[in-house]
């Protein structure tokens, strides 16, 4: 901890390194006591340590916490001292007893509160969701900042190819559509917040970011949604698809369900037609990578049926509702976002996209009709054609704010009662 009471009941902060003699003048202030459970706590200092207050072994603070990294109390400094540089009213770790819960930072913006977490350890999902709701109960909206240390990466530019597990998971905020997260390097005192995420598969994510200073940024621009999903990263999608159809026999086993399926309707990878396996708004919704749910449905609704095919809605509701139970179709736990567990959104926003792209006619009645042959192998020259015009196509897609909102509403009603057509 950086903030302790000292004996005349003055609130004391750490806010930078100390010298040798500045230490020996503190440890002479003692005794220290915690702001929230006020018991003692002892300086901590030395040549190679970030001096800070920690509570003594045979005691534990009552508010809920965890242990300090030097990499998290550096950057949770320098967030306090960047929201104070702007005007913000910010408390350092700030104890709430209505929740018995301390807040990294408790900032209070347009008469609201808000928590800032810097999360720099690994925390278990029901940790994390007790944290949050208890928050939320306050009347406190919760900010969770990831420490960029956290995340692995291969990037080029701005975009990153970045591993994402279901505690990396926890973090995004905003639009259901296309959320967001923000990671923070205290070291070189940089935010990198994605500006949209495309999930490939259970941990590999496609991420571009907007890279910007401490000084540079604003709290207002920092959580304020400037979301959209650019050719490059659709490209780099697809490019990984047609790697993954090329080469993922090679470690192809029986044991896999999914290319289990495949090997006894004799289809090879490479034989998964372009419409299966592209990236959707709410695709994150779903854990499973869009290459296999998406096969799946190809597999149980479209495949060998013949132009003029009818495809009722619950036919397909049934199946995709099938693959759920059987544990072929995972949700992911999309932290704090609305709308994160209805898994038919995402469904609904894949069959939107085979009718707008050409594959399917909607009904009002709630039918589809199978527009033309899902085509496994093009002729030789027809790949990049395709791939161009699903890239336009997508783009279009994804910056169509309109369809984005609907595909909620829609959505939901579709798989309730199919009254709404696409």
């Amino acid at each position: 901890m950086l903030t302790a009471y000292l004996p005349s009941g003055e609130l004391f902060t750490i806010r930078r390194r100390l010298s040798q003699k500045e230490i020996y003048d503190l440890r002479e202030s003692a005794p220290f006591l915690c702001p929230a459970c006020r018991q003692k706590m002892l300086l901590k200092a030395g040549p190679s340590k970030f001096p800070h207050f920690a509570h003594f072994k045979d005691r534990s603070c009552t508010f809920e916490s965890e242990p300090e990294t030097l990499y998290h109390l550096e950057g949770k400094l320098a967030l306090y001292h960047w929201l104070r540089d702007q005007g913000i009213e910010a408390v350092l770790e700030a104890g709430i007893p209505e929740i018995n819960q301390r807040a990294d930072i408790l900032i209070t913006s347009e008469g609201k509160r808000i928590a800032i977490e810097f999360q720099c350890s690994a925390i278990p999902q029901e940790v994390w969701a007790k944290r949050t709701r208890s928050y939320h109960q306050a009347g406190i909206r919760v900010l969770w900042i990831l420490g960029k240390e956290k995340l692995k990466s291969q990037y080029s530019g701005t975009l990153h190819d970045v591993s994402l597990g279901s505690f990396e998971w926890l973090f995004p905020f905003g639009s259901s559509a296309m959320p967001t997260f923000i990671a923070f390097c205290p070291k070189n005192s940089v935010f990198f917040k994605s500006t949209s995420i495309l999930p490939f598969s259970p941990r590999s994510t496609l991420v571009e970011f907007k890279i910007s200073g401490l000084r540079t940024t604003s709290f207002t621009s920092l959580i304020k949604e400037h979301l959209f999903v650019t050719s490059s990263q659709i490209r780099r999608w697809l490019y990984k698809k047609e790697k993954w159809k090329q080469f993922s026999h090679r470690y192809a086993t029986v044991q896999d369900p999914f290319f289990r399926e495949l090997y006894l309707r004799k289809l090879p990878p490479a034989s998964i037609p372009a419409e299966a396996g592209v990236p959707v708004p709410y695709m994150h919704l779903i854990e499973t990578s869009p290459l296999r749910w998406q096969s799946y449905l190809f597999l149980d609704l479209f495949y060998d049926r013949p132009a003029g095919t009818v495809i009722q809605r619950h036919k397909i509701k049934n199946v995709f509702t099938k693959r759920l139970m059987k544990g072929d179709i995972i949700l992911r736990h999309n932290g704090d976002l609305p709308e994160a567990t209805n898994p038919y959104i995402p469904l609904f926003s894949y069959l939107t996209f085979l009718v707008q792209s050409g594959c399917l006619n909607s009904q009002k009645n709630g039918e589809f009709i199978l527009r033309k042959d899902f085509i496994a192998c093009m002729p030789e020259g027809e790949e990049e054609k395709t791939r161009e015009k699903m890239v336009k196509y997508l783009e279009s897609f994804y910056s169509n704010e309109i369809i984005n909102q609907e595909l909620i509403v829609k959505g939901t009603a579709f798989f309730e009662d199919g009254s709404l057509g696409l």
